[in-house]
């Protein structure tokens, strides 16, 4: 479904600095994937997450989603793309305060006049429990029931791929627990999900584990392999070079 060939991204300080955020990165995702990209903060994990969706663009490589070579689309071409394929869940949630929730959830339908959700925005929000909060304002709202109205919101347009970007970093322990859940019952169900978090338990609940370091993937569970760095004495997927990954 997404496969991503030696991808390259260089942002630049202020001070002309390079740095390269996404380096010779190479990923594979199939259909019904639940996968979490995970590592320290500055790894580039964000940045991935953000070519993945076609938030941002490549310096060099090829990114293809199915037939459809990314890289060469113009912005209306990427924009319908990006509407079509995925929904968003950002950490910090980026409700709209004056609008209500169920007009939260609607939102992504006003950049799609001419599509027609197979569910309307309260059966949406009934199948996250909110089913009570329709009328509701954001700032009424836990952040867990902001989350899952981020949640519901990513729904409405019928997305083949959910990206969530550290989707309980504002979360206390139980509200992180409940979207988990949502998140796992949502990839049961056929949604292919990739999730940005730095915590090695949440991760370790997805089915696949993609770690990132400087730019790089040094290892993805699914080939149970480790990228060798220069100096290394371990071989791929030996205990050491896991440790120090």
């Amino acid at each position: 479904m997404i496969h991503l060939n030696k991808i390259n991204k260089t942002y630049y300080t202020k001070l002309q600095e390079s740095v390269k955020a996404a380096e010779d990165v190479s990923l594979t995702i199939e259909e019904g994937d639940f996968v979490a990209l995970t590592g320290a903060s500055g790894s580039g994990k964000s940045t991935l997450l953000n070519l993945i969706g076609c938030l941002d663009m490549p310096d060099s490589g090829e990114y293809r989603i199915g037939d459809a070579e990314v890289t060469s689309m113009d912005d209306e071409a990427l924009s319908l793309l990006r509407a079509e394929t995925f929904g968003f869940v950002f950490q910090s949630f980026h409700l709209l305060e004056g609008l209500s929730v169920e007009e939260n959830v609607a939102l992504p339908l006003v950049y799609r006049p001419e599509f027609r959700p197979p569910r309307s925005a309260m059966d949406i929000l009934k199948s996250v429990g909110l089913q009570d909060r329709g009328d509701h304002l954001p700032n009424e709202l836990s952040g867990g029931q902001k989350q899952r109205v981020a949640i519901a919101r990513a729904l409405i347009g019928d997305p083949k791929v959910i990206l969530a970007d550290e989707p309980t970093g504002n979360l206390d322990s139980k509200a992180t627990d409940e979207i988990l859940q949502i998140l796992e019952k949502l990839n049961k169900s056929g949604r292919t999900l990739v999730m940005v978090t730095h915590d090695d338990e949440m991760a370790a609940r997805a089915g696949r584990v993609v770690r990132m370091e400087d730019g790089r993937i040094i290892q993805d569970s699914a080939k149970n392999t480790v990228e060798k760095k220069e100096g290394d004495e371990v071989a791929d997927g030996g205990a050491k070079g896991k440790e120090d990954a």
